[in-house]
């Protein structure tokens, strides 16, 4: 690889967390900070401070975000899950504003679960993969996203909205949605809405997924019935994908209790309802691989895509004048 640092950096409701890349290829151990601050321009004089206290050789620096991220890597188009009683997160030159607060031109701003399919085929289990998609749950999910990689090129769509498996709609006046609509994926799998169907008959003592996990894990059936309906709506929506994109190769992570716990309800109802809904034998041939994906594995992924934009093409540029 050629000289020069990449930061990665992925912004989540409250908190960031960063690394690096170096220029002999080596990727750092994510870790995670607090914000002080939830309104762009003090995110951005945040995360300047943060690169400038721990690297002085910095060239390049990604941005991951959940949501909507513009075509041209500048902006955010709409971030839900940033919203704040100060910023609507809508239209949002974050690039503008951070070279406004660190005087560093190259800068790349790209949705968090594209990031992370970059840093699956770059260090993770896609290293071997041209096609696949990968498909994340926050925590609690409160985001569901989707990064499709189809002959070895990511999808973008037009304006860069492509993947947002988390905002079809499953549940037509179903909950409400972070976006402002009602019955998408993301909302019905949300920790919000299972919470609630399963506290109809324990009071309102529940609070979160791993509460309603530890409740399962005791047999409690209505909290594994919810688990089991939230596996089966998502592989509904899996098969929509495979029937659309017929990846391949899913890589599913985040959410710990739903699809990472050794209790096998939701993912065996998940992997049914894919196989049923899926065509012809897309659903049965599509290999359903689950890591450990999270804010860290965006960041990376952010520092790669980084590096490659800015690092890469210039050291090209230079080869092809020399």
């Amino acid at each position: 690889m050629s000289e020069g640092t990449t930061f990665g950096i992925t912004v989540s409701s409250g908190t960031a967390t960063l690394c690096w890349l170096t220029g002999d290829g080596t990727v750092t151990t994510p870790e995670t900070v607090n914000l002080a601050r939830g309104d762009a321009r003090g995110v951005a004089r945040e995360l300047a401070d943060m690169v400038r206290i721990r690297r002085n050789d910095v060239v390049g620096l990604g941005v991951a975000i959940g949501g909507h991220v513009a075509k041209a890597h500048d902006a955010v188009t709409f971030a839900p899950q940033l919203v704040t009683a100060d910023e609507n997160w809508f239209e949002t030159p974050i690039a503008e504003l951070l070279r406004e607060a660190m005087d560093l031109p190259d800068i790349y701003i790209e949705n968090d679960v594209n990031c992370m399919v970059e840093q699956q085929r770059s260090w993770g289990a896609a290293q071997s993969m041209d096609s696949f998609a990968v498909v994340y749950l926050a925590p609690e999910v409160i985001g569901l996203g989707c990064g499709i990689c189809v002959d070895g090129t990511v999808l973008t769509g037009v304006t860069g909205g492509a993947g947002e498996i988390g905002h079809l709609v499953v549940q037509p006046n179903g909950p409400r949605c972070r976006c402002g609509n009602r019955g998408c994926l993301q909302a019905v799998l949300s920790a919000e809405n299972l919470v609630r169907e399963v506290n109809w008959g324990n009071q309102g003592q529940l609070r979160t997924l791993k509460d309603i996990r530890t409740l399962a894990d005791s047999g409690h059936a209505v909290a594994r019935r919810a688990f089991k309906h939230a596996g089966t709506v998502l592989g509904v929506a899996l098969a929509n994908l495979i029937n659309l994109v017929d990846p391949g190769d899913i890589i599913l992570g985040g959410a710990e209790e739903l699809v990472q716990s050794r209790d096998e309800v939701f993912v065996n109802a998940m992997q049914e309802s894919l196989e049923k809904y899926s065509f012809s034998n897309l659903g049965i041939s599509t290999r359903i691989w689950v890591e450990p994906l999270n804010a860290g594995t965006a960041a990376q992924g952010a520092a790669k895509l980084a590096y490659d934009a800015f690092v890469t093409t210039s050291a090209d540029k230079a080869l092809r004048i020399s």
